[in-house]
């Protein structure tokens, strides 16, 4: 798509050139740097991801753009969803809170999928834990996207 446009354009700017409008050139470079620019911003927004994880004994939740830059982890008994309206803005926010630490989620969601993820946060939060992993090492046990659907964005 790129290829093409910067094709187009240049094939518009000699054309322009050779009819003696030079001065069009340097819209053209500005159209071209915008679209430039637009498409890398959108491009590097849509690798923002938030993966959440519940598992036997706690709570995962990792952000960042294609990695994780960020991880929250807390254990799940003390870890308490905090949803609502925030008044400065007036939108609809959920967080999870333990030990005196906060970490708000749901970035990338609009208005009724945070309302669905507290939701399901708040159900998956107090279900008894899965008993089931007995050996040592990490659990990979119930996460967002095998119970709920895919929430990350």
């Amino acid at each position: 798509m790129a290829a093409g446009l910067v094709g187009s354009l240049t094939l518009g700017g000699v054309m322009t050139v050779l009819w003696g409008f030079w001065p069009i050139l340097v819209f053209d470079a500005l159209a071209l740097a915008g679209l430039v620019y637009g498409v890398w911003k959108a491009d590097r927004r849509s690798r923002y991801r938030e993966v959440i994880r519940i598992d036997d004994g706690w709570l995962l939740v990792e952000k960042g753009q294609s990695v994780p830059e960020y991880r929250f982890r807390a254990l799940r008994v003390w870890t308490q969803v905090v949803a609502g309206i925030r008044p400065a803005d007036g939108k609809y926010h959920v967080a999870v809170r333990s030990g005196g630490q906060e970490c708000e989620m749901g970035g990338c969601l609009g208005e009724e999928e945070r309302r669905l993820l507290a939701r399901r946060l708040r159900e998956m939060l107090a279900a008894p834990p899965d008993r089931t992993d007995t050996g040592p090492g990490p659990t990979t046990g119930p996460s967002f996207k095998t119970h709920a659907g895919d929430f990350r964005s």
